[in-house]
């Protein structure tokens, strides 16, 4: 049962905050729960940091380059999120000595988790239209009750209508893969 949900913005009053471990959210949803760090069994992000989990963009690079997107930028963003969250990375923003081990949820199902598993249906068809996320960046999936398959994917790097959104962020002067929240309506 969900007792208190918030996006880190409305805490932090920073319009389309992004942050790794956003800390005064969590903090917020703890107290506002009334209950603290120890109560809870578990932490889940939605994004698979580990570097294995990325490999499949190696092949990728030269497509980048062929297409005139630079991937350095983004290889770089990859490194360093790399160990962004990890447990060590949440016991010291948080400044607590133990925390609950961390879940990593694969960045599409967190989309699926999101929205499937908060609506009213009992089961339905989710589509998630993304620019990069993790290997895919559209997907289709089949949600019936508490199971949740995948029917479809297009992986990277320019098969989507979530990529194609992504490019014409970067066309407007914008940063692709970061900023595509400027620019919509």
């Amino acid at each position: 049962r969900i007792k208190c949900a918030i996006e880190s913005e409305k805490v932090t009053r920073h319009h389309k905050e992004v942050s790794f471990i956003p800390v005064e959210a969590i903090e917020f949803v703890l107290k506002t729960s009334g209950v603290s760090l120890n109560d809870v069994d578990l932490l889940v992000t939605n994004w698979d940091p580990r570097p294995h989990r990325h490999l499949f963009y190696l092949p990728n690079i030269a497509t980048f380059v062929r297409n005139g997107v630079a991937p350095w930028t983004h290889l770089g963003v990859l490194i360093s999120l790399s160990g962004a969250l990890s447990k060590s990375v949440f016991e010291l923003n948080l400044r607590m000595p133990r925390v609950p081990p961390v879940n990593y949820v694969r960045h599409h199902l967190a989309h699926v988790g999101a929205s499937y598993t908060l609506s009213p249906f009992d089961s339905a068809a989710v589509a998630i239209f993304d620019g990069a996320g993790e290997p895919d960046s559209t997907s289709l999936y089949l949600c019936e009750g508490r199971r949740v398959r995948k029917l479809w994917s297009c992986g990277l790097p320019f098969n989507s209508l979530g990529t194609v959104f992504a490019m014409g962020t970067q066309h407007l002067g914008f940063r692709m893969l970061g900023d595509e929240y400027k620019v919509m309506a």
